[in-house]
Protein backbone atom coordinates (compact mmCIF):
# COMPACT_ATOMS: atom_id res chain seq x y z
CA UNK A 1 0.00 0.00 0.00
CA UNK A 2 3.07 2.14 0.35
CA UNK A 3 3.00 3.15 -3.61
CA UNK A 4 -0.30 2.07 -4.16
CA UNK A 5 -2.56 4.43 -2.02
CA UNK A 6 -0.47 7.58 -2.60
CA UNK A 7 -0.34 7.09 -6.28
CA UNK A 8 -4.47 5.77 -6.37
CA UNK A 9 -5.49 9.14 -3.95
CA UNK A 10 -3.65 11.17 -6.03
CA UNK A 11 -5.16 10.16 -9.11
CA UNK A 12 -8.42 10.63 -7.59
CA UNK A 13 -7.74 14.05 -6.65
CA UNK A 14 -6.46 15.00 -10.43
CA UNK A 15 -8.78 13.13 -11.70
CA UNK A 16 -11.94 15.22 -9.77
CA UNK A 17 -10.20 18.63 -10.60
CA UNK A 18 -9.99 18.39 -14.45
CA UNK A 19 -13.01 16.69 -14.57
CA UNK A 20 -14.70 19.88 -16.12
CA UNK A 21 -11.40 20.11 -18.37
CA UNK A 22 -10.52 18.00 -22.02
CA UNK A 23 -7.65 16.13 -20.60
CA UNK A 24 -8.05 13.00 -19.31
CA UNK A 25 -6.85 10.40 -16.09
CA UNK A 26 -6.31 6.98 -16.70
CA UNK A 27 -4.99 4.38 -14.22
CA UNK A 28 -3.69 0.81 -14.08
CA UNK A 29 -3.26 -1.83 -12.18
CA UNK A 30 -0.45 -4.84 -13.13
CA UNK A 31 -1.59 -8.10 -11.54
CA UNK A 32 1.00 -9.99 -14.38
CA UNK A 33 3.89 -10.81 -12.85
CA UNK A 34 5.11 -13.56 -14.90
CA UNK A 35 8.06 -16.05 -13.52
CA UNK A 36 10.71 -15.24 -15.68
CA UNK A 37 9.96 -11.51 -15.25
CA UNK A 38 10.38 -11.81 -11.44
CA UNK A 39 13.48 -13.88 -11.58
CA UNK A 40 14.90 -11.87 -14.23
CA UNK A 41 14.66 -9.38 -11.42
CA UNK A 42 16.91 -11.64 -8.98
CA UNK A 43 13.73 -12.41 -6.86
CA UNK A 44 12.07 -15.75 -5.75
CA UNK A 45 8.93 -15.53 -7.33
CA UNK A 46 7.03 -17.97 -4.96
CA UNK A 47 7.42 -15.38 -2.15
CA UNK A 48 7.28 -12.05 -4.37
CA UNK A 49 4.50 -11.53 -6.56
CA UNK A 50 4.44 -8.42 -8.74
CA UNK A 51 6.93 -5.50 -7.40
CA UNK A 52 7.42 -1.76 -8.13
CA UNK A 53 8.49 -1.35 -11.63
CA UNK A 54 8.61 -4.25 -13.40
CA UNK A 55 5.61 -2.68 -15.50
CA UNK A 56 8.88 -1.26 -17.46
CA UNK A 57 10.28 -4.38 -18.42
CA UNK A 58 7.52 -4.60 -20.50
CA UNK A 59 7.12 -1.37 -21.77
CA UNK A 60 10.92 -1.06 -22.84
CA UNK A 61 10.68 -4.09 -24.48
CA UNK A 62 13.07 -6.52 -22.61
CA UNK A 63 11.58 -9.61 -23.52
CA UNK A 64 11.84 -8.72 -27.31
CA UNK A 65 14.96 -8.24 -27.09
CA UNK A 66 16.32 -10.65 -24.76
CA UNK A 67 14.00 -13.37 -25.90
CA UNK A 68 15.41 -16.28 -24.27
CA UNK A 69 14.49 -15.08 -21.08
CA UNK A 70 11.26 -14.78 -21.15
CA UNK A 71 8.12 -16.87 -22.02
CA UNK A 72 6.02 -16.28 -25.28
CA UNK A 73 3.14 -15.11 -23.01
CA UNK A 74 6.08 -11.98 -21.72
CA UNK A 75 7.29 -11.49 -25.35
CA UNK A 76 3.40 -11.05 -26.69
CA UNK A 77 2.45 -9.14 -23.39
CA UNK A 78 5.53 -6.57 -23.90
CA UNK A 79 4.50 -5.70 -27.79
CA UNK A 80 1.22 -4.98 -26.68
CA UNK A 81 2.44 -2.88 -23.30
CA UNK A 82 4.29 -1.02 -25.86
CA UNK A 83 1.39 -0.58 -28.02
CA UNK A 84 -0.69 0.80 -25.85
CA UNK A 85 2.00 3.14 -24.21
CA UNK A 86 2.91 4.38 -27.88
CA UNK A 87 -0.40 4.94 -28.37
CA UNK A 88 -1.17 6.58 -25.37
CA UNK A 89 1.03 9.30 -26.28
CA UNK A 90 0.12 9.43 -30.04
CA UNK A 91 -3.63 9.71 -28.94
CA UNK A 92 -3.81 10.63 -25.39
CA UNK A 93 -5.62 6.99 -24.85
CA UNK A 94 -4.23 3.82 -25.35
CA UNK A 95 -6.91 1.79 -26.52
CA UNK A 96 -10.75 1.69 -26.22
CA UNK A 97 -10.77 -1.05 -23.37
CA UNK A 98 -9.11 1.43 -20.96
CA UNK A 99 -11.76 4.27 -19.38
CA UNK A 100 -11.06 7.21 -17.99
CA UNK A 101 -10.48 6.76 -13.67
CA UNK A 102 -13.14 8.86 -12.98
CA UNK A 103 -16.48 7.37 -15.16
CA UNK A 104 -20.11 8.34 -13.88
CA UNK A 105 -18.16 9.25 -10.57
CA UNK A 106 -16.70 6.02 -9.89
CA UNK A 107 -12.89 5.56 -10.24
CA UNK A 108 -12.18 2.32 -12.90
CA UNK A 109 -8.93 1.36 -13.45
CA UNK A 110 -7.65 -0.85 -15.94
CA UNK A 111 -6.21 -3.92 -15.10
CA UNK A 112 -3.29 -4.43 -17.13
CA UNK A 113 -3.16 -8.46 -17.43
CA UNK A 114 -2.13 -10.22 -20.93
CA UNK A 115 -4.48 -13.05 -19.91
CA UNK A 116 -7.78 -10.61 -19.92
CA UNK A 117 -6.52 -7.54 -21.79
CA UNK A 118 -10.12 -5.84 -21.66
CA UNK A 119 -10.60 -6.61 -17.88
CA UNK A 120 -11.53 -3.39 -15.84
CA UNK A 121 -11.52 -2.84 -11.90
CA UNK A 122 -14.36 -0.90 -10.13
CA UNK A 123 -12.42 1.08 -7.26
CA UNK A 124 -10.24 -2.10 -6.35
CA UNK A 125 -8.39 0.31 -3.85
CA UNK A 126 -11.34 1.29 -2.09
CA UNK A 127 -11.37 -0.33 1.30
CA UNK A 128 -7.24 -0.34 1.83
CA UNK A 129 -6.89 3.46 0.43
CA UNK A 130 -9.85 5.57 1.27
CA UNK A 131 -10.40 5.17 5.09
CA UNK A 132 -7.14 5.71 7.31
CA UNK A 133 -4.68 6.40 4.01
CA UNK A 134 -6.83 8.82 2.62
CA UNK A 135 -6.44 10.88 6.37
CA UNK A 136 -2.91 10.54 6.32
CA UNK A 137 -2.12 11.19 3.10
CA UNK A 138 -5.09 14.37 2.72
Amino acid sequence: MALNCPTYLFGQQFARNIATHTQNVHFYELTYGHRSTIESFGYDPDSLAINHGIDTTYVFGIPLDVPWSFSDSDYEFSRYAMRLWTDFAKYGKADNNWPKLLTNNTFIIKDLNPLNTSRVLDNPFHSTCDGFWRDYYL
